[in-house]
């Protein structure tokens, strides 16, 4: 038999429904608050620490997830990448604390175009000098 109900009547189905919760309406929402993150740039990476290289390679990262690691006995760091097909990478970093005396060595310095071609007369006029003797 066929049963019409009402437009804004709940069929027997609905009310349980609302008692126990839309299974797919929870999880609709959860799908959209996992869009929404995976969205949103993360501006605090999170460590995870780990014992040495290959506990690095083995810890699980999901596809488009970067995973940041870091070494508990050492000062390495650990940055193993998947991309969407599943491509891993992994980048090892050894970490290096720079004090402010090593901040404030000079760079290389480069004779000025001017100064070479004169040091290279000086050689050529000793050369010519060397040979006619």
């Amino acid at each position: 038999m066929y049963t019409h109900y009402p437009m804004n009547a709940q069929t027997p189905y609905m009310q349980q429904a609302s008692i126990y919760g839309n299974p797919y309406q929870q999880r609709l929402e959860a799908i959209t608050q996992q869009q929404a993150q995976q969205q949103s740039p993360q501006s605090n990476a999170q460590f995870v620490m780990v014992d040495g290289v290959e506990a690095a390679r083995n810890t699980a990262v999901m596809p488009g997830q970067i995973r940041w690691m870091m070494n508990n006995d050492g000062s390495m760091m650990y940055v193993k990448a998947v991309d969407m097909t599943g491509a891993v990478s992994m980048r090892v970093l050894n970490l290096v604390e720079v004090t402010p005396d090593m901040q404030q060595k000079p760079g290389k310095e480069y004779a000025p175009m001017d100064r070479l071609i004169e040091i290279e007369r000086r050689i050529d006029a000793l050369e010519q000098k060397g040979t006619s003797e």
